[in-house]
């Protein structure tokens, strides 16, 4: 790498090295690059946490992809003094274990580098776990491009907790490998509405699990930023599932009644509710080629 001094872009996958070797992994990277590097992809370059100090040397870096074995409170605090725009924190088979960082770090970072958005992404067909949360982070986007991974409740309540006002886009990408519960008392659809709710900067949701169209109505009408909704049609039950709310009024409720009962006046409702005539749910084929990459979100 010292043989390369105009290298902008670099990225390193799976080395998994012992930690005396990834420590060092970067010292030549930064006497001859720390002025050039924009963009740094470090996925799984050790085995077990190893904080990288390195990363915060390079001042022209914009992007950077970390597992969460290599990031520590150091880390973050470091690269609230850069000018990193995109952190995305990377997890699969290889980095489900490794322990967040503090909450007070992140808050230092952030109110350092207010312009630094965190994005939380799992990829992999062997991903069994969630999500490994950083409390305090300005987590932008929370993604799962795993067949395996399922919506939860702790999960879902967490982002609500921890990321209601950095949150721009969340969702489950690619077809599930697993079959979705069908009673509204099984399935989550009341903590969908509340991650719309709560999230008022929220542009970007990808459902693919079983709702029914009494949920995507409600979701619609509560996420008052949402741009880009994905849904995946074979996952949707037509129906008016949901119990009477004394909040409703009698114009909302009975508005919720008649579209729910029908997939047309659903999409009707929601393209015109989020601004684009014309929207659908997508049929399983066009779902599978959902792809969001994290940097535009």
């Amino acid at each position: 790498m010292n043989a390369l001094p105009a290298l902008q872009n670099l990225e390193l996958n799976d080395l998994l090295l012992d930690n005396a070797d990834a420590r060092h992994l970067l010292d030549e990277l930064c006497y001859s690059n720390c002025h050039k590097l924009r963009t740094l992809r470090l996925v799984n370059v050790s085995k077990e946490p190893c904080p990288l100090m390195h990363v915060g040397i390079f001042v022209a870096l914009r992007e950077l992809w970390l597992s969460p074995v290599t990031i520590g409170d150091e880390v973050v605090v470091l690269l609230g003094s850069s000018k990193v725009r995109d952190l995305i924190i990377y997890q699969d088979k290889h980095s489900e274990e490794a322990p967040p960082v503090n909450r007070k770090s992140w808050k230092k970072c952030a109110g350092n580098n207010p312009e630094l958005r965190v994005h939380l992404l799992i990829q992999g067909p062997s991903v069994r776990r969630d999500h490994i949360w950083q409390p305090g982070a300005p987590v932008a986007s929370v993604i799962y491009e795993t067949p395996t991974s399922r919506i939860s409740p702790w999960g879902l309540m967490t982002v609500v907790e921890n990321y209601s006002q950095t949150l721009r886009a969340f969702g489950h990408v690619g077809a599930p490998h697993f079959q979705s519960p069908k009673k509204f008392s099984e399935r989550f659809d009341s903590m969908l509405v509340l991650l719309c709710r709560s999230c008022r900067q929220l542009e970007t949701l990808v459902i693919r699990e079983r709702v029914s169209t009494c949920t995507l109505l409600l979701m619609a009408s509560s996420a008052t930023s949402l741009r880009r909704f994905i849904v995946r049609r074979n996952a949707v039950v037509l129906r008016n599932d949901w119990p009477a709310n004394p909040e409703w009024t009698p114009v909302f409720r009975q508005w919720l009644k008649r579209n729910s009962r029908s997939y047309e006046r659903t999409e009707a409702e929601i393209g015109s509710g989020i601004g684009h005539v014309g929207w659908k749910m997508l049929p399983d084929v066009r779902f599978k080629a959902v792809k969001l990459d994290v940097r535009q979100l």
